[in-house]
């Protein structure tokens, strides 16, 4: 049987001057099942230069890029 979709928050950052890492702690992802999936977006933007997203981690495992 599927279960519900849930939308869990929105989040985003928009420094006052390029960084490396971004840090969104107050995103919960409930308890762990193998029934289960976490989807992110991911999405950078840089003004005269390119940006380029090289890895996202989820609650401290790396994710899969699909």
């Amino acid at each position: 049987m599927a279960g519900a979709i849930t939308f869990t928050d929105e989040s985003s950052q928009e420094p006052g001057s390029p960084a490396s890492t971004f840090t969104f702690s107050t995103q919960a992802f409930g308890t762990a099942s193998a029934d289960r999936y976490i989807i992110v977006g991911v999405t950078g933007r840089g003004g005269s230069s390119s940006t380029t997203i090289s890895s996202v981690t989820a609650g401290g495992v790396a994710a899969t890029s699909l």
